[in-house]
């Protein structure tokens, strides 16, 4: 086993043998502790790239919190097939997700399978996010290569882009009128015809507002639960007036394989500038993963000028750009209201960067350390990233579980370095500061 893999596995094994506990002392599995159980192996088979198995943990995790009824036998599967994927890693077998055998792969699609007909949408394994985040390479891997530097004769012009909120002052600034306009404009074509960008974010400080209410009710599982059930329910509040992609990237390419992905006008409006900026690809594929959208370019040159033009622009939207043998992966939220992100902790202080740019996170034995916040003696764990095309290191006390959290950008008036964008609130209610690495 790996340096890099240590943590994680040890995290995988806790979750796994408290999850074993909890079924052994006969909870149902819609107990509180089971579900958090689950999310704890999410989270740790997601630092693990193991992306598949932690897409059904998530989805299994959030089935059981919401009371879906017949989840038992599907316990049962899950946790085998967690047992079968923790005595490959403890084994020191890197590459366990492709070394179980058929037999693990066919029980896993059928779980997909069973989870998919419980009234959520269906789970395709052979998805393109899946491709992307299995493929990642080693973030210390040609790093001197990866670094490129902001051009400067054919860089996108940020001050033309109107989508982007920290780009347009305080987000307070948001008019009813213009936004309910924007989305009668295409009302067929938005997630929940009738409704507008307005009332999804009015939507999510409702439901944040919840949140915080139950956090102070002063039972800890009664607030898990219902922060949780909330959290769900944002996730497809998100979706109110999101643009679909492939309307908006028509005439970009010789061929779209998007499906009905959508994303924010914002996102979009990025998307659409920073495709204009390359070659144009003979195929654009997409799919999604935990509000983040993977977004391949198929044959394109992904050389250091192409990567310098959009750079800023990817950066800009937490994302990265991750090359591949003849084309290009755009990986980046496909929300900046509310996104996946890795929190962390520094100094007593929360911290949180975008998943999308989140590569690993390994032990540190250095004893001093500096970063973008600062110097640090001792740090106990070093986190690599990937913001554009650009790689990055910051320093940790403790990473702390993943999280979709709500994005809430700093006022003009209010001064901080240029690598803070605002505020996260993810499901516990607790503050972060939203880091972006420039």
């Amino acid at each position: 086993m790996s340096e890099l893999q240590q943590p994680f596995v040890a995290d995988l094994r806790r979750a796994a043998d408290g999850l074993a506990h909890a079924q052994a002392s006969g909870l149902a599995v819609e107990a509180m502790a089971v579900s958090m159980y689950v999310r704890d192996i999410a989270d740790a088979l997601y630092c693990l790239r193991l992306t598949r198995h932690a897409e059904l943990a998530e989805r299994l995790a959030r089935q059981a919190t919401s009371g879906f009824p017949n989840l038992q036998d599907l316990f049962v599967v899950f946790s085998q097939l967690v047992a079968e994927l923790l005595q490959a890693l403890e084994g020191g077998d890197f590459d366990a997700a492709t070394s179980l055998g058929p037999e693990h792969h066919q029980q896993l699609a059928r779980l997909a399978a069973e989870l998919s007909g419980q009234g959520e949408a269906a789970i395709d394994l052979s998805g393109l996010a899946y491709r992307a985040t299995d493929q990642l390479p080693d973030p210390m891997i040609q790093q001197a290569d990866a670094q490129v530097t902001q051009g400067d004769s054919d860089d996108i012009d940020l001050s033309d882009m109107q989508g982007l909120v920290y780009f347009q002052g305080n987000s307070n600034d948001l008019v009813e009128s213009d936004n309910a306009q924007a989305a009668a404009a295409d009302a067929n074509d938005a997630a929940s015809p009738g409704l507008s960008i307005y009332d999804r974010t009015r939507g999510l400080q409702r439901l944040q507002a919840m949140a915080q209410f139950l956090g102070d009710s002063g039972s800890d599982e009664l607030a898990r639960r219902g922060q949780l059930m909330l959290a769900d329910h944002a996730d497809w509040m998100v979706g109110i007036g999101q643009e679909v992609l492939a309307k908006r990237l028509y005439g970009l390419s010789r061929t779209l394989d998007l499906g009905d992905l959508r994303a924010d006008s914002d996102v979009v409006d990025y998307l659409v500038a920073m495709l204009g900026q390359l070659p144009q690809p003979s195929k654009i594929t997409g799919s999604v993963q935990s509000q983040t959208l993977f977004i391949e370019l198929a044959d394109i040159p992904a050389n250091a000028p192409a990567l310098e033009r959009i750079n800023h622009a990817m950066q800009v939207v937490n994302g990265r750009l991750q090359p591949v043998d003849n084309g290009l992966w755009m990986i980046l939220p496909k929300s900046l209201s509310r996104l996946r992100v890795v929190p962390f902790m520094r100094g007593g202080q929360r911290y949180a960067i975008s998943w999308a740019q989140f590569l690993s996170a390994e032990t540190c034995t250095k004893p001093r350390g500096v970063d973008l916040l600062g110097e640090v003696d001792a740090p106990r764990l070093r986190i690599h990233g990937q913001s554009g095309a650009e790689p990055f290191v910051l320093y940790a006390d403790a990473v702390l579980p993943f999280t979709v959290a709500n994005a809430f950008v700093l006022p003009q008036v209010v001064a901080a370095p240029e690598w803070v964008a605002g505020v996260l609130v993810g499901e516990d209610a607790q503050l972060m500061s939203w880091l972006i690495p420039t």
